[in-house]
């Protein structure tokens, strides 16, 4: 039998149980039917926090009724599971449904990467550009056949049920992300019809995705594979270059050393061979950023200098990278380019010394038009960024530029857009606004419409200090992580990633044979590009090699009083100590937050990671009798 001909059987048989648009077994399109309800703005659970992708945030099965189950303990912005899928006093509600049609590889998919099915109708768009808050939810049978795969894209919630039980897991609200699931591995039964009930969310102002493919041959072997979900969101970075240590290198413990480190160096990326960086760095100066940051000296300077000063460090970290030019925006009511894409390092020094006084409102939309208006002097194969400083929210075009009003946002997000169509992806950095009781929610929005991955930078007024530690290290690179582990002391460390993707790690070490193994992954550590390398470490200097750092000295003293190699030249001149101290956090791995993992860093490491959700101190004990993995 043909497999073209075995595919038209399975066809018939999801067909029948499904529904086509036709009564033919070889019918073309699938319809899938149920309800759409929209909600206001207003409701907790809609315009609220970007958490990002979250798992957990229902139960394993549904309920009597056949609806979704909320955890209640979720970490999933969600407090009113029961409104999204009945009709209540919080939602008005409509028919619903959807045509997959058939592609070219016999696979029926529906795609819409602007899934608005609601725009002008039940509760209105808000006087937003789309109705963005609504839910949705599908439900059929279908017919068992092996070799069956559903796959799922969508933005702020996709669950899918078979048979009852959860099987695809899509949480929070974020940007699109992928499931899918191999019917083969749920233990179903030839021939036997199931249920298939799929619940959706749209929460959040910006893009709005859904895919539903269903491949009816047989599957192509999965990425990876837990409980029978087929993991795709996020891919592997193509890149990760180990500068040092060289596998197999000779290393020395200096004498009289109780506690050595290796610093480990090298790069991450997402593309095998990234482009060169061509940034844009938007500055804000308008009238709220006259106010006072924290002391420095006898004085306390004000906001637009705190952004000066992260300028300057910004332009001292790429004064010593390759292939990489900047250019300066500044922008209150109105916007000014201070310097267009230049590696001229002086000059654009000189033009952060330049940027006028504080004074007007916040226009973001012209800021944000700007950036990308000077990104179309960009290099052909560069990677186009604007990192975006901000202390406030938008108050113009619109309005007295006082207050915001809501086409301020609105015009905001549409000049996010225009930068999208620019292929530019904007990086924010929200220092705390006067009026820190609002939620945060633009920048957010203008993140994510651009594509980029995570949380937005944010910093408290009194830790305006830390601003140019943040700029220097977002991730442009997509790469969130990169783990070092000696296997061989079950010790784990985070490395410090700058924003070209290099990356560095200070690890632990012990006479022997050190196994090591290094992961790089973009926010899923299931999901990383991985090198193993082994290091052997002699125990005295006659064993040859270069010395390793060293923290604590044997001898008593005390540890930063000595050099590490009491003057054995064996040492290379390395005297074993940096000058950083190491500092012990409980580390949480973004998408892993369930495997919390003990790690020492150096001391001007800590911000970042701080920043990040990490808590200073050994991970404590779970409530599983796990702890993180210590040192």
């Amino acid at each position: 039998m043909s497999n073209n001909f075995s595919k038209k059987l399975l066809v018939s048989g999801l067909l029948t149980a499904l529904g086509a648009s036709s009564g033919a077994a070889f019918a073309d399109t699938i319809e899938l039917h149920g309800t759409l309800r929209d909600f206001s703005s207003s409701h907790s659970d809609f315009e609220g926090e970007v958490t990002g992708h979250k798992t957990g945030c229902v139960e394993n099965s549904l309920s009597y009724s056949g609806k979704p189950v909320m955890v209640a303990d979720n970490k999933c912005a969600m407090t009113q599971l029961s409104d999204w899928y009945s009709d209540t006093g919080a939602n008005q509600s409509m028919p619903f449904s959807l045509t997959l049609e058939e592609d070219k590889k016999g696979d029926y998919v529906y795609k819409n990467n602007h899934f608005y099915p609601i725009d002008g109708q039940l509760l209105g768009d808000e006087e937003l550009r789309h109705n963005f808050h609504f839910t949705y939810e599908l439900h059929a049978q279908f017919t068992y056949q092996p070799g069956q795969e559903f796959r799922f894209q969508g933005d702020d919630g996709v669950w899918v049920f078979i048979n009852d039980e959860l099987v695809v897991d899509i949480g929070g609200v974020n940007g699109a992300a992928n499931r899918g699931v191999r019917l083969d591995s749920l233990g179903l039964s030839d021939g036997e019809t199931y249920r298939f009930d799929l619940f959706g969310a749209e929460r959040h102002t910006n893009n709005s995705k859904l895919k539903i493919k269903m491949t009816l041959g047989m599957a192509s072997e999965p990425d990876d594979e837990v409980g029978g979900v087929v993991i795709t969101s996020l891919p592997k970075p193509e890149l990760l270059e180990l500068i040092t240590p060289i596998n197999g290198s000779q290393w020395h413990v200096p004498t009289n050393c109780k506690a050595q480190t290796l610093m480990f160096e090298g790069k991450a990326a997402m593309e095998a061979q990234p482009g060169p960086l061509d940034l844009v760095l938007v500055i804000d100066r308008s009238g709220s950023t006259e106010r006072e940051g924290p002391q420095q000296g006898e004085r306390n300077p004000s906001v637009l200098e705190y952004e000066r000063i992260a300028a300057n460090s910004l332009i001292d970290m790429l004064q010593n990278m390759d292939n990489v030019r900047l250019a300066l925006v500044s922008f209150s009511q109105d916007v000014t380019l201070e310097s267009p894409l230049t590696d001229d390092w002086d000059a654009l020094r000189n033009a952060v010394a330049g940027i006028t006084a504080p004074k007007g409102g916040t226009n973001m939309a012209i800021a944000i038009d700007k950036a990308f208006e000077a990104l179309a002097d960009a290099r052909p194969i560069a990677q186009k960024n604007i990192l975006f400083v901000t202390d406030g929210i938008p108050t113009l075009p619109f309005g007295s530029g006082m207050t915001q009003e809501k086409e301020d946002r609105v015009a905001t997000l549409d000049a996010a857009y225009r930068a999208k169509d620019a292929e530019a992806r904007i990086y924010p950095i929200v220092i705390q606004p006067i009026d820190y009781t609002r939620n945060l929610t633009t920048m957010p929005a203008v993140q994510a419409i651009t594509g980029v991955p995570g949380t937005i930078g944010q910093l408290g007024i009194e830790n305006l200090n830390e601003l140019g530690d943040a700029l220097t290290h977002l991730v442009l690179t997509d790469v969130t992580n990169v783990d070092v582990t000696n296997l061989t002391m079950a010790v784990t460390v985070a490395a410090e990633i700058l924003l070209d993707g290099s990356f560095q790690a200070e690890v632990p070490m012990q006479a022997g044979d050190n196994e090591l193994r290094i992961s790089a992954y973009a926010g899923n550590p299931d999901n990383a590009t991985v090198q193993t390398i082994t290091v052997p470490v002699g125990s005295t200097p006659s064993a040859g090699g270069s010395a390793l750092n060293c923290l604590s000295q044997d001898d008593g003293e005390d540890d930063n009083s000595d050099n590490g190699d009491n003057g054995d030249t064996g040492d290379n001149g390395n005297n074993g100590d940096n000058g950083n101290k190491k500092v012990t956090l409980c580390h949480i791995p973004p998408g892993n937050e369930d495997n919390p993992q003990t790690i020492s860093i150096s001391e001007n490491a800590v911000p970042a990671h701080l920043e990040h959700g990490d808590s200073l101190g050994a991970c404590k004990e779970s409530s599983k009798g796990n702890k993180g993995k210590g040192n």
